[in-house]
C-alpha cells in the first residue's frame, strides 16, 4: 500500500510541475474518473468500504446505510472529514488521486516534503557567489517547470468524465459560456448520467419509423412526418446545439431546461428521438396525439423520458428513448 501511495503522489507532484490542472492529474491517476457526489455505482461502494475500514468516526458519518454505493450527503461528509484529518491538499469531498491514495494507504503524512522536495546534494564551492552562466541557465530552466500563478488552470468544474469535460469546455472556448459546477450538478439532479457516444442505432431508428408511421395512419389530418425531427447526436453536435441556442440570445439556464449539456444527452446513444415537433404549444394543441404517443410508445419499444417537469427539464412528449420490447 505504501508503494502505491508513493507512486501516485510522485506522479501527482511531477505532473503538477507541468502546470496541469489538479482535476486532469486526478483523472490520470484514477483512470479518467473522479468519484463524486451524485454517483451511484460500485466505485462509490468501494470508497465507502475504505472509509469504514479507516475508522469508527468515518463509519458513523456514513450512517446506517453504510456501503450502499450511493454518494450522498453522508458519504460527502465522511470523505471531507477524512481529507481534513489526513491533512490532504484538497478538502472538497471528492475522491480523486490524492484521496484515493490516502484511503489505500491510510497513512498520509501532513508534511509531504519527503516526497515533494528534490534530493540534491549540497554543493561546496570556493568560487564567487555570483552564479556562473551554466548555473544561471539551470536555475532558469528549473523555474520554468513550476506553474506560474498567471498560467494556472482556472477550471473549477468536472463531470467526472474526461471526454464529456472536453466537450463542455468547447461551450466556453467557442461560445463564451461560463461553465460552472452548478450547471453540471443540475444535470445529475435531473437524473441524467454521462452517456457514451455510440453512434446511430439502426434497430432504434427502424422502430421509431414504425411508431411515426402508425401515428400518421391514426391521425391522417395532422400531416405528420415519418422521419424524426432529431435522432443521434455526437458530443460535438450537442456542443453546436446547446451553444447555438445560447448564441441566439437565450440564457444558459433557459436552454438547459430543454437541452442537455454535452455528454449528458440521450441522443448520444443513438436510441433517442424527437418526433413531429419540439414545441410545447404544438403538442398542447394536439392532445389526442399527445395521449396516443404516451400510451402506445411502449408497444414499439420506446419510453417517454420526460413525462413531466423534472428538477431541470420541462415535460417533453416528443422525446422518446428506445428501451426495447
Amino acid at each position: 500500500m505504501e508503494r502505491l501511495y508513493l507512486k501516485l503522489w510522485k506522479q501527482y507532484l511531477a505532473e503538477a510541475a507541468d502546470d496541469k490542472s489538479i482535476l486532469d492529474i486526478v483523472r490520470d491517476c484514477s483512470k479518467n474518473r473522479i468519484i463524486r457526489r451524485g454517483m451511484v455505482n460500485n466505485d462509490v461502494k468501494y470508497i465507502q468500504d475504505k472509509l469504514s475500514a479507516a475508522g469508527e468516526k468515518y463509519k458513523n458519518l456514513l450512517g446506517t446505510y453504510g456501503s450502499d454505493g450511493i454518494f450522498g450527503a453522508k458519504t460527502f461528509a465522511a470523505v471531507k472529514q477524512f481529507q481534513t484529518d489526513k491533512g490532504l491538499k484538497k478538502i472538497d469531498g471528492k475522491v480523486g488521486c490524492e484521496t484515493l491514495a490516502a484511503l489505500e494507504s491510510n497513512e498520509v503524512s501532513k508534511n509531504l516534503s519527503a516526497v515533494s522536495a528534490p534530493t540534491t546534494k549540497p554543493v561546496t564551492s570556493t568560487k564567487s557567489s555570483t552564479p556562473s552562466s551554466a548555473s544561471t541557465k539551470s536555475s532558469t530552466s528549473n523555474k520554468s517547470t513550476k506553474p506560474s500563478t498567471s498560467n494556472k488552470s482556472t477550471k473549477s468544474w468536472t463531470t467526472g468524465n474526461a471526454a464529456a469535460d472536453r466537450a463542455i469546455a468547447k461551450l466556453s472556448t467557442k461560445y463564451g459560456i461560463n461553465i460552472t459546477q452548478t450547471l453540471i450538478d443540475n444535470e445529475f439532479k435531473q437524473g441524467e448520467k454521462i452517456r457514451t457516444d455510440n453512434g446511430p442505432n439502426s434497430t432504434a431508428k427502424a422502430a421509431i419509423k414504425k411508431l411515426t408511421k402508425a401515428a400518421q395512419a391514426e391521425f391522417p389530418n395532422l400531416k405528420l412526418t415519418i422521419e424524426p425531427v432529431s435522432g443521434y447526436r455526437s458530443y460535438d453536435d450537442q456542443v453546436k446545439n446547446f451553444g447555438g441556442k445560447v448564441a441566439s440570445g437565450r440564457s444558459v439556464e433557459n436552454v438547459q431546461r430543454s437541452v442537455a449539456l454535452p455528454g449528458f444527452s440521450e441522443h448520444h446513444t443513438g436510441k433517442a428521438f424527437d418526433i413531429f415537433s419540439v414545441e410545447t404549444d404544438w403538442w398542447d394543441n394536439r392532445p389526442a396525439l399527445k395521449s396516443w404517443v404516451a400510451t402506445n410508445a411502449g408497444e414499439y419499444g420506446f419510453d417517454v423520458t420526460y413525462k413531466k417537469q423534472g428538477y431541470l427539464r420541462i415535460a417533453e412528449p416528443w422525446h422518446l428513448f428506445y428501451v426495447g420490447k
